[in-house]
């Protein structure tokens, strides 16, 4: 553990036991001075390092190098999708261009198959050249369907790289309805501070129909739980709880905990596994996956649906924070009826007084069934307002212009 994290870790501790009772308690004979390393922190606080999971148990298809190393991520619907991480202290920008390379080519085979990318993130997002052929788009519509209904046909598959509202955007222009092309053949990578895997089924329902669950391994996501430093339920992370259960390894919390120990504090309180958002920004919910169950489960019933699909020594996960309202609640219930989803870009901004405002996607004769619809679901005010494809409101971040 990098001693300036150690140091930061030992100081929040102090500083809990002040500010909370629960600390105080937990923690009344703590001190500081005893604690000489990072073994001795272990021992108060059971810490599973990522780092410490791949040297020890050598878990497949995992693409490791000097600087960093691809794992997968549990923010997804499929065993497919990758997270990638490295060391900004190492980075250079010729290993960080193979790394990106061998990822593309882990998930759509680039090597092999002829692949047309279209970059759709703003203009001055430079993918790197490697074995396909990359059209830097940018956020133009315009130029991606003229593209699309052109060329790709050409190719074997096309992989359009955006940020989910812009794809959302683009998918629901009925010029792209209209492409005479094998859809099958495309592929999504997003990016973005959180996608919900019910936005997810909204673009596969909308390529594909009622076929939708044939096509999960065609939209991936370069941001899951891992990007947030946080990872949960998948098949390794299954396995290797029960690895620990069956080789009675209870001093270790048997899940595999991939965080970032600069912004998240984690202790185990009588088998619960908590987790302290160290920055004054609240936590994401946390995401998993159950099979085909692709939600956003509330709290109480976490702990439930984890001991269907694992050991049942542990435990009930949780992000600590005042507000419940999290981004990533709002955004898996914006898409949750296809219907109303249909009707707003997925932009929006929560202000100090619960007020949400939500960004037309088109002109609709239905928007105060719409606003009545999402009163229901979030329990509190909605406004909508009119779209503009130059002013994207940024999601919770600044209140719109009205």
């Amino acid at each position: 553990m990098d001693k300036n994290i150690f140091k930061y870790l030992v100081n929040k501790i102090k500083d809990l036991k002040e500010e909370n009772s629960f600390y105080r308690e937990k923690y009344k004979n703590f001190n500081p001075d005893e604690i000489c390393g990072y073994e001795d922190f272990k021992k108060i606080v059971p810490l599973l390092c990522k780092g410490e999971i791949f040297a020890v148990n050598n878990l497949d298809r995992v693409l490791s190098f000097d600087d960093g190393v691809i794992f997968p991520s549990a923010g997804t619907t499929n065993d497919s999708d990758f997270s990638f991480r490295y060391s900004l202290n190492n980075y250079d920008k010729k290993n960080f261009n193979d790394k990106l390379i061998a990822l593309f080519d882990l998930w759509f085979n680039v090597r092999k198959k002829k692949t047309m990318i279209i970059n759709a993130y703003p203009l001055g997002v430079i993918l790197p050249e490697g074995p396909y052929t990359v059209i830097n788009a940018g956020v133009r519509d315009d130029i991606i369907i003229y593209t699309l209904g052109i060329f790709s046909r050409k190719f074997e598959q096309v992989v359009i790289i955006a940020q989910p509202h812009f794809l959302k955007h683009l998918i629901d222009l009925p010029q792209f309805d209209r492409l005479n092309i094998n859809k099958s053949n495309i592929y999504f990578v997003l990016g973005g501070a959180w996608f919900p895997y019910t936005l997810e089924i909204y673009i596969l329902k909308k390529l594909h129909g009622d076929m939708w669950r044939d096509f999960l391994n065609n939209v991936k996501s370069t941001y899951g739980t891992a990007e947030n430093g946080l990872g949960i339920l998948l098949d390794f992370t299954v396995n290797l709880r029960k690895h620990f259960f069956k080789n009675k390894l209870d001093e270790i919390i048997p899940l595999v905990y991939q965080y970032d120990p600069s912004r998240f504090f984690v202790e185990d309180v009588d088998g619960e596994l908590i987790i302290t958002n160290l920055e004054k920004s609240n936590p994401e919910l946390i995401r998993y996956n159950t099979e085909d169950k692709v939600n956003i489960p509330a709290n109480d019933d976490l702990p439930k649906e984890i001991k269907k699909y694992a050991v049942n020594n542990v435990v009930y996960l949780f992000g600590r924070g005042h507000n419940y309202q999290t981004k990533a609640r709002i955004m898996h219930n914006l898409f949750f009826d296809p219907v109303y989803a249909a009707m707003i870009t997925g932009n929006f901004y929560l202000d100090e007084d619960q007020t949400l405002f939500l960004q037309l996607s088109r002109e609709s004769s239905a928007i105060n069934k719409a606003i009545n619809y999402f009163m229901s679901i979030f329990d509190f005010n909605v406004k909508m307002i009119e779209y503009d494809k130059y002013r994207f409101i940024a999601a919770m971040d600044r209140k719109p212009v009205l």
